[in-house]
């Protein structure tokens, strides 16, 4: 994954009507790809995400959020194990929010708590201490899937 920040311009974000009452969220989708991540959460948590990517400014909504850029990918699926998964799972595909595919122990990256795979631009894993530190700070907004390994 390249790095975006030099060539950036600070995208504009808004809450559309039918989300203004939504419930507070410190990760809001807004854009795919980049995440937003509050400013209380990178205080909390941004340790973890400046060591696999970049910050991003973002336009709007009071400067409360920033986007996040995982630059940090690795390697580490069992496709084997995760095409009998999505055979076992009938209508589920590997893009599915709802899918974890199966990993390999050994490779996980051991220097790093966040990472993508190449075989997904949307897909983000992050580790148990990212994990415990989001649960520990009351952050909202993230679905964690337990991720398969082997």
């Amino acid at each position: 994954m390249d790095p975006v920040a030099d060539h950036w311009r600070p995208v504009p974000i808004e809450w559309l009507p039918e989300t203004v009452s939504r419930p507070e969220s410190d990760f809001p989708q807004f854009w795919s790809g980049i995440v937003c991540v509050s400013k209380r959460a990178v205080e909390a948590v941004g340790s973890y995400l400046r060591v696999a990517g970049e910050m991003l400014p973002l336009a709007g909504l009071g400067d409360e959020f920033v986007g996040f850029h995982c630059l940090h990918t690795a390697d580490v699926i069992d496709q084997g194990a995760t095409d009998l998964a999505i055979k076992d799972r009938k209508g589920i595909s590997f893009a599915s929010p709802s899918f974890a595919p199966t990993l390999r122990r050994h490779l996980l990256p051991i220097d790093c708590e966040v990472f993508r795979i190449p075989q997904s631009f949307a897909k983000v894993f992050v580790g148990m201490d990212f994990k415990m530190t989001y649960d520990r700070n009351g952050l909202r907004g993230l679905q964690f899937l337990e991720v398969p390994l082997v």
